[in-house]
Parts: C-alpha cells; structure tokens; sequence
C-alpha cells in the first residue's frame, strides 16, 4: 500500500465582490489601467471619473477585418473609375488604363489560385508537377556529394546522377 494519500483540490471561490472577469475593457480603463467592470453604456470607473464617454473599440481582428473590407471597397471603386476613363480617353492613355487594369486582374487570378493551391496542399513535400529543376549539379563530386544535402527535393538529385550517367553511357555507346 502507498504510503502517500492524494490530497484534494480545494474547490475554487468567487470573490467576495462577485467581479469576475469582463471579456473587453473600455477605452478610458484602458488608458487608465484599471480594473472596467464591462458595464455599458458607461463602466463603474468612467461614472465614478466623471466621463461623459465610455467607449468600447472593436478588438484588432474585427478592426483590421473592417479596414480590409473599406480599403477593398475603395479599390474596386478606383477600379471602376479607372474603367469609365478608358472609355472617354483615347490613345496611348486608354491603352495604358487598360493594361493596367488587365494585369491587376491578372495577379489578383494569380493570388486566388496560390491561396487556393495553397490551403489544399496537405503534404510539406508538396506535389510533382511543382518540382523546380535544379541548375546546380550537387552530385558532380565527392565535396558536394559529403555535404548531405537534404533539402525539399534531395531524393530526386540521385534520380538526376542515374539518368545522366544512362545518357553519358547512351552518348558512348553510339
């Protein structure tokens, strides 16, 4: 039998004040540093300062959500703007609005399909088709053979070595 009894967890109490913890603190606490009760439309501290406003600003994800859909709705204006002064301008000005616009849209095709291809790949070595070839021979000899490269694609530089070595053979055979 153990020797040693486990010992039970005292049950955790509220205080005594019944504060618990507010999820977003205004303002004026904040500035302040001190303890917002979350209370709207005015917190205890900003009633008992005497402030006429208690503000409560959005958290950064929903503020920088809301600047990204207002700057996104700015660009599509311009866009638009840009496209109607293509049609009053003529010359080499509307040719140039116009290769402007077609190769924004053009990156902006780019970007979804990166995200897309992006966001389905679940491997980390990624697929075939993407492979880069090497410009750079790592097995050419016996130095850069001992640095043991192990990069993203390693096991395909000594499928490289045998099919060089089958065209060199393939050369002198003929």
């Amino acid at each position: 039998m153990s020797s040693k009894l486990p010992i039970p967890r005292l049950p955790h109490e509220r205080l005594e004040s019944g504060r618990g913890r507010t999820s977003r603190a205004c303002d004026a606490c904040r500035s302040r540093k001190t303890k917002c009760n979350g209370v709207q439309p005015r917190c205890a501290q900003c009633v008992a300062q005497g402030d006429d406003e208690c503000v409560y600003s959005d958290r950064k994800a929903v503020r920088l959500q809301k600047e990204l859909q207002a700057e996104r709705g700015k660009t599509q204006a311009y866009k638009a703007m840009l496209q109607d002064l293509s049609l009053e301008f003529e010359g080499p000005v509307a040719v140039r609005i116009r290769k402007f616009l077609k190769q924004d849209s053009r990156v902006a095709t780019a970007n979804r399909e990166r995200r897309r291809s992006t966001s389905s790949s679940s491997s980390s070595m990624g697929s075939l088709e993407d492979v880069d070839v090497a410009s750079e021979y790592f097995n050419r000899d016996d130095k850069s053979r001992a640095t043991g490269y192990l990069g993203k694609n390693s096991e395909l530089y000594g499928c490289n070595d045998w099919v060089l070595r089958q065209q060199s053979k393939a050369t002198t055979d003929s």
